[in-house]
């Protein structure tokens, strides 16, 4: 499985600058936070976040006693930085990653532009299928702010063996609404399932996803602008 997150950014420095940088305050065994560049091209940065985190514990014997020790954890943000639209991709988990945009900030002397993205899910993936030339259907679909009064929304997920989306869009076609979430199964040698959130998330499954991804980042680079 494969997550990735991204999110609108305006550097205030080029990415050789900003490479420059993160090397400047690359992670060392005895800090306690810091990053490592993977690599560095003139448009694109990927890197990684790290911090080390000291916990202490303490468990309960089979006899009723305590026991105290301390252990290290490391956590791990992958990132890639790029000019092109939108700037900023999270690659895996973004739970704790305020830290990672605090300190790309402090690289970008306080001048980062960080912002979420809303992002036309359908429109997203119909160009991803439009470069890839990817075959498929809309197994699942998120349906959110359903109008069903004055006061009252709601929230609806509608799945099937069969394309959803004419389904949703009949049912719905009255009623303001704005689609969250699609599941799309790739079909053909490609055989993947992609979810893809009107929050420019997306999820991968099927192994592989390293093709599928550069696609998703190219046809994200119009739906962004």
């Amino acid at each position: 499985m494969s997550r990735h997150k991204w999110y609108r950014a305006k550097w205030s420095a080029s990415m050789r600058e900003m490479a420059k940088k993160i090397q400047q305050t690359a992670f060392m065994p005895e800090a306690t936070d810091g990053f490592v560049l993977d690599r560095a091209r003139d448009n694109e940065i990927e890197a990684r976040f790290v911090e080390k985190i000291d916990v202490h514990q303490t468990v309960t014997d089979p006899f009723g006693g305590a026991v105290e020790f301390d252990r290290i954890e490391y956590r791990q943000w992958r990132f890639r930085l790029t000019t092109l639209s939108p700037g900023l991709e999270l690659l895996g988990s973004t739970k704790g990653s305020n830290a990672l945009a605090y300190r790309l900030a402090e690289l970008s002397r306080n001048e980062l532009t960080l912002s979420n993205l809303n992002i036309n899910v359908l429109s997203w993936l119909a160009r991803f299928q439009e470069i890839g030339g990817y075959h498929g259907f809309i197994d699942a679909m998120q349906v959110g702010n359903i109008n069903l009064g004055q006061s009252v929304k709601a929230r609806a997920i509608v799945r099937g063996r069969e394309d959803v989306k004419s389904y949703v869009a009949d049912f719905l076609a009255h009623n303001p609404h704005d689609i969250e979430k699609v599941q799309f199964k790739i079909s053909g040698r490609d055989r993947r399932t992609i979810s893809l959130s009107n929050s420019a998330g997306c999820v991968i499954t099927g192994g592989g996803s390293e093709p599928i991804i550069d696609d998703l980042r190219k046809s994200l680079e119009h739906v962004a602008t």
